[in-house]
């Protein structure tokens, strides 16, 4: 229970780390003291929290990689309280940011638009894949589209390379394109260019 809290709070940090946690259970694997009376204290049960929107939300910052069947239960919700929950827990420990974020566009969508674009005003260096995925879900493509792509023109050419895998969440033929307008830049670093085309196909294809 005692890992539950911590990383609800903290996310996963190096001290929470799965190389000394099990995220199924809490369960640490590496303790350096006798842990005590640890059945007293189980790890929440998903069955028991799945309708308490606060341990739910909490649930979902624990996991590393959120499940679907966790999205799934967030969906039911109302998105104005989930987007405020959102919010006090970013508000109170910034560094969890990348959790709140990918809840709201997998969950919350056009609603968090404002918060959105208000966190991205105040972002920090090197957070545009994190916030890649909630600007295109939350913002219209149209406005979500120049965002992105502005902020990838703005770097160098081996910092467009390396995060032109932002634009995946965009399932359109304009990415494409708008990947070989800029092919001369990133043509020396033919890997990200190669691996990051396949995956455009491969979600074109899928959104068919």
């Amino acid at each position: 229970m005692e890992f539950f809290n911590l990383t609800a709070i903290h996310g996963n940090s190096y001290y929470l780390h799965d190389d000394f946690y099990d995220y199924d259970t809490g369960e640490a694997t590496q303790p350096e003291i006798e842990v005590i009376d640890a059945e007293k204290f189980p790890f929440p049960d998903f069955e028991q929290i799945k309708s308490d929107l606060k341990r739910l939300i909490d649930f979902a910052f624990v996991q590393y990689f959120t499940d679907d069947f966790v999205i799934k239960e967030l969906q039911k919700f109302d998105k104005l309280e989930v987007l405020k929950r959102l919010k006090e827990k970013v508000d109170y420990n910034r560094a969890i940011n990348y959790k709140a974020y990918e809840i709201a566009g997998k969950v919350i969508g056009r609603t968090a638009e404002e918060w959105i674009k208000k966190e991205w005003a105040n972002r920090r260096e090197n957070e545009l894949q994190i916030f890649a995925e909630p600007i295109a879900k939350c913002l219209n493509f149209d406005e979500a589209f120049k965002i992105l792509t502005r902020e990838l023109e703005r770097g160098d050419d081996k910092f467009l390379s390396e995060n032109v895998s932002a634009l995946l969440y965009f399932k359109s033929d304009q990415t494409l394109d708008w990947i070989e307008k800029v092919s001369e830049r990133i043509k020396k670093y033919f890997f990200y260019l190669g691996t990051t085309c396949r995956k455009f196909a491969v979600h074109l294809e899928q959104s068919k």
